[in-house]
């Protein structure tokens, strides 16, 4: 299959320059104007080196088609030396990305060149390697992540820069070149910084997947988190505890990552953890002594608290206390539905009410279609929450639970639809219009169908300022179409969270094309 990626037509080689996007996410170390500068073998510099420690996201300074990437055919376990990307812009002009990373994220061996192709090329250029065999053709799109800081090539071993060229043409500069010293500087004055992936009629289209659930996981935490100080393990087999635990994660700016509850740790898993340089876990739910002490003893990490419950409401409320502990907001919580049953209902509703919890650092507490559970009621009644979100209809939360809550002197808002869609819609209007800075020019969408995937969004979303919305694999989505179209200007790029067995390309692709807007 090809990766979608969904822009206009390549402008002419003789079209103006679009204003430039700086190349590397901030904060960074520094940068200057060193064109000209005497280099080894009679040479001189014809670019620009932009300082910024490994693995920070270097993105597309323009449109265009991707050239050459070398590096591209580099497997897995060998030791690679460089990697690079040449893009021929849609404005005539050619675009030198160099010193891509090369080595395992953190180093925790040192300069070993085993980063892979993964650990230079961005996501969704990994999958659109994976699918095409060679980069090759690849458009990008100005603002897109397309790869990842490092010190690869002949840069000094951890002396982590971009080189960054501009030429005068698609030819490797033959014609010239230009120093890019004045238009970054410009860039970063404007803002132009950052996830901004725009350039055409439809917005971009990324796709955050792993190989599986705990692979999506990861995926979405490197999008989210160029590094934490924590993270929070969560079982892979469970959807309750990663949705309770996404605003404890939130809190402490740190990514939900997904642990097999009674097995090793994936390698991947590990490579992770030592990417984001994490030192301490939170552990919630039921994850075997043993699966956690390989994680610990693999990736250093020095610190371990666990929080575990007999049940799933149980756990809401341990981990609330938790919340609360922590520093988060104690004066609201997010009910959301669980169904202690059938765990095939409800867990849409309670995927949104998750991510709501994580924008708001509040705690999510879990009713049943029949009411609060007693250790629920207790907690309320404990910590005396002022105000309250109920996420879901009366078929997941019985009204009884607003009346309760409303009794008790809380201010409560139920947020629901029609059906699933609608629910999350009600809760994404909810974070777009609530004081967290969220907007919805980086959209995320996960299926509606079934949770796996997505149980780590909650936390992603808030660290990005973004959203999320569900849609129905199978189903015509004109809800979430009608939602997509009323705000087609503001989207820049549309992130599918999963595989495309769970989440197809159809269904993206329907959306990107009800957000064209009039651009």
């Amino acid at each position: 299959m090809v990766t979608v990626l969904l822009v206009a037509a390549a402008l002419p080689a003789t079209a103006n320059a679009e204003e430039l996007w700086f190349p590397v996410e901030l904060p960074l170390d520094s940068y200057a104007d060193t064109w000209g500068a005497p280099r080894g073998g009679g040479r001189s510099h014809e670019g620009t080196d932009i300082l910024a420690p490994q693995m920070r996201r270097v993105y597309a300074a323009a449109s265009g088609e991707i050239i050459k990437a070398l590096g591209e055919d580099c497997q897995d376990g060998q030791v690679c030396s460089s990697y690079y990307l040449a893009v021929a812009g849609d404005d005539g002009r050619g675009y030198f990305y160099v010193h891509l990373n090369n080595d395992t994220p953190g180093r925790p061996d040192g300069c070993d060149g085993l980063g892979g192709v993964a650990g230079a090329f961005s996501p969704r250029l990994v999958e659109q390697l994976e699918d095409v065999g060679t980069l090759a053709g690849t458009r990008v799109v100005r603002g897109e992540h397309i790869g990842w800081q490092g010190s690869s090539g002949n840069a000094a071993c951890g002396v982590d820069q971009l080189h960054f060229e501009i030429w005068s043409d698609h030819d490797w500069g033959s014609t010239g070149k230009i120093n890019p010293y004045q238009e970054l500087v410009d860039a970063e004055a404007a803002g132009r910084t950052g996830d901004g992936a725009t350039g055409g009629d439809e917005p971009s289209v990324v796709r955050d997947a792993g190989d599986d659930r705990i692979g999506t996981a990861i995926a979405l935490s490197r999008t989210a988190h160029a590094d934490a100080s924590g993270v929070v393990l969560v079982p892979a087999e469970d959807y309750v505890p990663a949705l309770v635990a996404a605003p404890l994660a939130a809190l402490h700016h740190s990514p939900v990552l997904l642990v097999p509850s009674n097995a090793p740790p994936p390698d991947a898993l590990v490579d992770e953890v030592r990417r984001l340089g994490a030192t301490s876990a939170t552990a919630v739910g039921d994850i075997d002594a043993a699966a956690l002490e390989a994680l610990v003893y693999t990736t250093g990490i020095e610190q371990v608290q666990s929080i575990r419950a007999d049940g799933p409401t149980e756990l809401s409320v341990a981990v609330a206390d938790a919340v609360v502990a922590g520093g988060g907001d104690p004066d609201h919580i997010v009910v959301a539905p669980v169904d202690l049953g059938d765990g095939s209902r409800g867990w849409p509703d309670a995927l949104m009410a998750s991510t709501l919890a994580a924008y708001r650092q509040a705690p999510v507490l879990l009713a049943t279609a029949d009411g609060l559970t007693n250790d629920v009621k207790r907690h309320i009644e404990g910590s005396g929450p002022s105000t309250a979100d109920v996420v879901g209809g009366t078929a997941v939360i019985a009204e009884t639970v607003v009346d309760d809550l409303r009794a008790a002197e809380i201010l409560t808002r139920r947020l629901a639809g029609a059906d699933r869609l609608g629910t999350g819609l009600a809760v994404t209007a909810a974070i777009l219009d609530g004081p967290f800075g969220a907007a919805a020019s980086v959209l995320h969408v996960a299926t509606a169908a079934d949770y796996p995937d997505a149980l780590a969004a909650g936390p992603a979303m808030a660290a990005q300022g973004s959203v999320l919305v569900l849609a129905d694999p199978s189903g015509d989505n004109l809800s979430v179409l009608d939602w997509v179209g009323a705000r087609a200007d503001s989207i820049d790029v549309i992130h599918a969270i999963g595989g495309r067995l769970a989440l197809p390309d159809e269904t993206v692709s329907a959306l990107a094309a009800g957000a064209t807007g009039s651009r």
